[in-house]
């Protein structure tokens, strides 16, 4: 048997029509965000007095949450093994699928968070850690392709979202939306006889948030009203494992997410 390092490989996020978790928040054409700072610039020079509320999206990117304090929020963790056999008490064990079939895997609420009414402003962030690994093997006498792919998927639920759809395709969200974001990747060939494995490592943080105000009204189509509502109620976020696995002889994957707000 071969042995051979891949070295480390780290999935982009999801493309999804509602959300693709870190980059949910673009900038400002740099046309309009300079057009802005100009503008800033002027009233400045005029003797205007700069407050936090003249900041603007264009002058800044998000507006909402420009020079508030951070505020940590929670911790979730949650954890897979992908195993030949797996004891029935065993929690987020999946059997492996013999080789050549596919293993997929779906392991809802592995970690539940709630929070209080009023918690954060405008935005919810992830800090989303992922540590594993995978070995996979190839008992055939031909070239194949194997693969490993995981996703945290967290599931975002408010009573403001109840009796609302999704603006793109009417189907309704059931006081729920779902963020899937990318933990690990691995893909490639393997040759007969050949014994391959990897690890996993990396942090994802923020950007466009796990959830945010501007988020809600433009991706999921809520008013400003209601976007404004959802971070004065209670949240709860569910957090779960999904992906799928073929010629993986184990592997194991472990989740640590920290939340925080403004």
């Amino acid at each position: 048997m071969k042995h051979i390092p891949l070295g480390l490989a780290l999935a982009a996020a999801l493309a999804v029509p509602a959300a693709h978790a870190d980059d949910l928040l673009p900038s400002p054409p740099a046309e309009s965000a300079l057009r802005a700072a100009f503008d800033a610039d002027l009233n400045a020079a005029a003797g205007s007095t700069a407050k936090k509320g003249k900041v603007t999206n264009a002058l800044v990117g998000d507006a909402d949450s420009f020079g508030r304090e951070v505020q940590w929020l929670g911790l979730l963790s949650a954890a897979l093994d992908l195993q030949p056999n797996c004891s029935p008490s065993a929690p987020g064990c999946v059997p492996l699928a013999p080789s050549p079939n596919l293993t997929q895997f779906d392991l809802p609420d592995l970690a539940v968070l709630t929070l209080p009414a009023g918690s954060s402003h405008s935005l919810v962030c992830h800090l989303q850690t992922p540590a594993g690994g995978v070995n996979f093997a190839n008992p055939t006498t031909a070239r194949v392709r194997y693969e490993f792919e995981a996703f945290a998927v967290y599931r975002i639920e408010s009573r403001v979202l109840r009796g609302l759809s999704h603006p793109g395709t009417g189907q309704p969200y059931n006081g729920v939306i779902e963020i899937p974001i990318a933990a690990a990747l691995a893909e490639g060939y393997a040759e007969p006889g050949d014994y391959l494995t990897q690890s996993f490592g990396g942090t994802r943080a923020c950007i466009g948030g796990l959830v945010s105000r501007q988020v809600l009204m433009s991706n999921f189509g809520l008013s400003e009203r209601e976007a404004t509502q959802f971070f004065r109620e209670p949240i709860q976020v569910r957090m779960g494992i999904r992906g799928q696995a073929r010629f993986a002889d184990m592997a194991y994957l472990r989740i640590g997410t920290r939340l925080t707000g403004d």
